[in-house]
């Protein structure tokens, strides 16, 4: 029988191998870069990472160490992946630099939790810094594949 973390290794494990079918069957770019050359690495990546951590978690199944997925590591895994297809989910309604900052804004806040859990409520200079850093690297995104490849976003 198959572990809760086996089984979403395996999920997760597919959902990389879909993201990267898709991303390759997008057309081209007039440069030799197109819009599934972004998606394509990431979903690769993915797909990469998922098999080291599905061989590792199968080798530790196998042998019958390594610890558990309980308490706040647990959580932080489900947040993280309802976060990232809440991100997913909205990015074709809002638009690319809404849901990417709104995304960034609360990864960063959820990271800050997850690592520092005995941390206080984060103040207004904390917030204010994850709104910064939100806006500046979904822009800088923005600009690099519009302005430099030439890529249109929604």
């Amino acid at each position: 029988m198959l572990s809760g973390k086996i089984f979403f290794d395996l999920a997760l494990l597919v959902l990389a191998l879909g993201g990267a079918v898709a991303a390759l069957n997008m057309p081209q770019g007039g440069m030799g870069i197109g819009p599934g050359a972004f998606p394509g690495v990431i979903s690769g990546l993915g797909v990469a990472v998922m098999l080291a951590l599905l061989w590792q978690d199968l080798r530790a199944a196998r042998t019958g160490s390594g610890p558990g997925l309980r308490g706040l590591p647990a959580l932080g895994l489900v947040a993280t992946a309802g976060l990232l297809g809440l991100y997913v989910a909205v990015i074709g309604w809002l638009g690319f630099l809404p849901a990417t900052i709104g995304f960034l804004f609360l990864a960063v806040l959820l990271c800050t939790r997850l690592l520092e859990p005995a941390a206080p409520r984060p103040t207004w200079k904390g917030l204010a810094g994850a709104a910064l850093f939100s806006v500046l690297v979904a822009l800088a995104s923005y600009l690099t594949f519009t302005r430099g490849f030439g890529l249109v976003f929604p």
